[in-house]
């Protein structure tokens, strides 16, 4: 069994790595692929997740990163700034734009590399599941992984024994209070 987990950043891609590798289960997390990669693989995850809360997730995971525009400043002063300045500076970008966040660049990578067309969820799905090859392809939106998990195992012939671990959560971050309040003003 190969698992590879696929998605854009911010997306839940840690604890489901998490989840496969503490079981033994060989697990690639990858955020992109190209011409060197292989395809010889059971299960293909794909993590999505309500676009604003992506977009919140990711700018704090750079917020103090220079290497992304979209970076505010060093931690202190991003600690030190006042929150309507992080906020109309979060509110300048367009973070549609950023592949590394776009579900649709990914739904391209499968099709190019896996010849598989999957289409984004809509809203009331919660996932999908498609088998080409002998490999599944398993869709899942984050805001319902934890709900659906087991019977994804089930569905696709995992060990059903796998429990979801929670891995890389935003309460354990230094920014944890701001990003609570941002979302709160802002979600």
């Amino acid at each position: 069994m190969n698992i590879l987990i696929l998605s854009p950043f911010k997306t839940g891609t840690t604890s489901l790595y998490a989840t496969f590798y503490e079981n033994n289960i060989n697990v690639l997390k990858l955020h992109d692929i190209d011409h060197t990669f292989h395809t010889d693989y059971s299960h293909v995850f794909l993590l999505t997740r309500e676009r604003k809360k992506l977009y919140l997730s990711a700018y704090f995971q750079d917020i103090d990163n220079p290497e992304f525009e979209y970076h505010y400043g060093t931690q202190e002063e991003v600690l030190n700034a006042d929150i309507s300045d992080i906020i109309k500076h979060y509110k300048k970008f367009n973070f549609e734009k950023y592949t590394h966040l776009d579900i649709k660049y990914y739904l391209n990578l499968l099709e190019k590399y896996f010849d598989v067309q999957i289409e984004d969820l809509k809203d009331e799905e919660k996932y999908n599941v498609a088998l080409k090859n002998n490999t599944y392809f398993i869709f899942i939106r984050l805001e319902n992984l934890s709900d659906v998990f087991e019977q994804v195992c089930l569905q696709t012939n995992l060990p059903e024994n796998i429990k979801l671990r929670s891995h890389n959560s935003s309460q354990y971050k230094w920014y944890s209070d701001l990003y609570n309040r941002m979302t709160d003003i802002l979600l």
